[in-house]
C-alpha cells in the first residue's frame, strides 16, 4: 500500500488514537452530557406538568368566578325583588296612611259643618223668634212684656 501513499501503521496508530480519544470522550462527557440531557427532559416534564396544573387550576378558578357571578347575580335579583315587594309594602302603608288622614279630614269637615248648622239653626231661630215678637208687637200695637216675650220665643223655638 505504500505505492498508493498510504502508511499502515499510520492508519493503525490513528485507529488506535481515534478508539482512545473516544474511550476518553465517552467516559468523560458522554455520562455527564446524558445526566445534564436527563436533568433537562425531567425540568420540562415537571414543567409542562406544572403547567397542565395550573391550566387546571386556572379554568378552576374561571369556574368558580362564573359560579360565584351567577349566585351573586342570583342574589342581587333576590335583594331587588326583596326591595321591589318592601317598596309595594311601603306604598300600601302610605296609602293607607293617606287615605286614614283624607278620611279623618272629611269627618273633621262634617263635624265642622253640622256644628256650624246647629249653631246657624240655633241664631236663625233666636233671630226667627225676635220677628216673631216684633211683628206680633206691631200687629198688637203695643209693647209685649218681658214674660210674654219669653214665653212667645220659647213656642216659637219648640216649633222648629
Amino acid at each position: 500500500m505504500e505505492g498508493l501513499g498510504i502508511d499502515l501503521r499510520l492508519i493503525i496508530f490513528q485507529l488506535i488514537n481515534f478508539i482512545l480519544l473516544l474511550g476518553i470522550l465517552t467516559y468523560l462527557l458522554h455520562k455527564p452530557i446524558l445526566k445534564l440531557i436527563e436533568t433537562r427532559q425531567r425540568e420540562i416534564k415537571e414543567g409542562l406538568e406544572n403547567a397542565a396544573k395550573a391550566k387546571a387550576a386556572l379554568e378552576k378558578a374561571e369556574e368558580q368566578q362564573k359560579e360565584m357571578l351567577a349566585e351573586a347575580e342570583k342574589q342581587g335579583r333576590a335583594l331587588v325583588e326583596e326591595v321591589r315587594a318592601q317598596a309595594k309594602e311601603l306604598e300600601k302603608v302610605l296609602e293607607n296612611r293617606a287615605a286614614e288622614k283624607a278620611d279623618k279630614m272629611v269627618q273633621r269637615a262634617e263635624e265642622e259643618i253640622q256644628a256650624d248648622r246647629l249653631r246657624l239653626h240655633t241664631e236663625l231661630k233666636g233671630e226667627l223668634a225676635a220677628m216673631v215678637v216684633t211683628a206680633t208687637s206691631k200687629v198688637l200695637h203695643e209693647n209685649l212684656k218681658e214674660e210674654k216675650r219669653s214665653q212667645i220665643e220659647k213656642m216659637v223655638n219648640t216649633l222648629s
